[in-house]
């Protein structure tokens, strides 16, 4: 089968560098390999809405609609999140006999159904959509007056005061305003190096690495701003936080924020990362201290590239002794643990069951909602008793949303297991960026140890085993 690949970010998601176009593509790269379906072409829709029809990739493959035999998402909101426009397009895939599926939903669009649950659900997100936004706003708005934050610790420069207040912690603000200054010049690389070196550890008293220092240079509260909504409770990026002016004391000032967001787009345009494809290095985990490896290369005087892994345990944070490790090694290792990882196929996958249960607890949550409206109406229930009832049930509801979608987001154990078997077989057909796509589709960590007997030396290479090996 030809797959059409629609991935798209609007311009809000993409100003907040989330919700990227890149993770879509992955899953759906991944997702096609898994079910030997040949790409046709990948529509990337760019900086634009979902509130309409009028978009230019979508057009586009509408217009190419003949060549392929199936349109693939990565969720339906991507599609479009008006339940009128859902139909027109499935409607049009069914005319031209193309089939529609989404990566993260169990969407059959060949059966009457399927349809009807594509409705509903495109319905409920609509609605619950809305209902969010209308919460978020009032509860901003309210803290906003108050002068308050939503809780949680202090970030990094500041310090809580009596009142519960932001207050400059300048001891560490000198540190932000480092941070601010040398990542013009430096990169997060060197920052993390001369933090480390000096002692200064994190919020949370761990060694800072990349992600923490990303964090701190595009977090606008050291300009004097409030982020609302922006992860879940489960620690994840929400891509719909909402950002106002807040009450505290600033460390930096707007305009040095906004010159740090164009450095780092420019670094983006202009290739600042590297284009070399390691496909270990988003899961690979050292077994002595736990940090990430990640892959590196070198030229050899014959000519050829050695290509590596090493711990940032041990080159970056310098507490570890794990040896570096040829990328070929750690492959064959890799390849040959897969023949003793568990393969379910008679036990139902505890996956599904998860989203069962939480599809029967929204409906339970759905008819308790009913109930306590008919209990006021009828005036059994006071106003303020219904208004505590229905906050409870909504955000016991959110919640239940919220791990409805992780849990679709994940792989099932059958795509799983048809993927594993292809690594196993097809690895050296595979293009380094497809075997990177397809490890962090299925795999959280692969944890590697080298044997202390065996750790190589001059002509030796270092003898390594998979520790441990856990699925997303």
């Amino acid at each position: 089968m030809k797959a059409a690949l629609y991935p798209r970010v609007s311009t809000e998601e993409q100003s907040k560098e989330g919700y990227s176009l890149a993770a879509q593509l992955d899953k759906m790269r991944a997702y096609c390999f898994s079910q030997g379906w040949t790409i046709y072409k990948e529509y990337v829709e760019e900086g634009r809405s979902a509130k309409d029809m009028e978009r230019p990739q979508l057009q586009s493959l509408l217009s190419d609609i003949p060549h392929f035999d199936v349109v693939l998402v990565y969720k339906l909101d991507r599609l479009s999140r008006n339940v009128s426009d859902i139909n027109i397009l499935l409607n049009t895939f069914e005319k031209n006999k193309v089939a529609f599926k989404s990566v993260t939903e169990p969407y059959d669009t060949t059966t009457a159904q399927g349809k009807l649950l594509i409705n509903i659900f495109a319905s409920l997100a609509q609605f619950e959509r809305e209902q969010l936004a209308e919460r978020t706003y009032m509860g901003m708005a309210r803290k906003h007056e108050e002068g308050s934050r939503n809780g949680g610790r202090a970030p990094f420069g500041y310090y809580l005061d009596d009142q519960g207040k932001l207050a400059i912690d300048e001891v560490e603000a000198k540190w932000v305003r480092w941070m601010f200054e040398a990542f013009h010049t430096k990169g997060k690389k060197m920052i993390t190096e001369e933090l480390n070196k000096n002692g200064i550890r994190t919020r949370t008293g761990a060694h800072w690495n990349h992600s923490a220092v990303d964090y701190v240079v595009t977090n606008p509260v050291y300009y004097g701003a409030l982020r609302w909504n922006y992860r879940t409770k489960q620690g994840n990026r929400t891509y719909e936080e909402v950002i106002v002016e807040g009450n505290h004391p600033a460390i930096i000032t707007k305009e040095v924020y906004e010159e740090i967001k164009k450095t780092r787009k420019d670094r983006k345009n202009t290739g600042w990362k590297s284009r070399t494809v390691y496909p270990f290095s988003s899961v690979l985990r050292c077994a002595r201290c736990g940090h990430s490896m990640s892959g590196g290369k070198r030229n050899r005087a014959d000519g050829t590239v050695h290509r590596f892994y090493k711990c940032s345990g041990r080159f970056e944070y310098k507490i570890c002794d794990m040896p570096v490790i040829a990328e070929d090694t750690i492959e064959q290792e890799f390849i040959k643990s897969l023949e003793y990882l568990p393969v379910e196929t008679d036990a139902p996958d505890q996956q599904e069951v998860d989203i069962k249960e939480i599809k029967k607890e929204l409906k339970r949550i759905e008819e308790r909602k009913a109930r306590w409206k008919e209990l006021y109406v009828d005036g059994d229930l006071t106003k303020k008793d219904y208004k505590e009832k229905m906050d409870a049930e909504i955000e016991k509801e959110n919640e239940l949303t919220r791990s409805l979608e992780i849990n679709q987001e994940t792989p099932t154990s059958e795509v799983i297991n048809t993927i594993i078997e292809n690594i196993k077989t097809k690895w050296q057909d595979i293009s380094l960026e497809n075997r990177k796509r397809i490890l962090t589709t299925i795999f959280d960590t692969v944890q590697i140890e080298c044997l202390k007997s065996h750790s190589g030396g001059l002509g030796e290479r270092p003898v390594i085993e998979i520790k441990e090996t856990t699925f997303k």
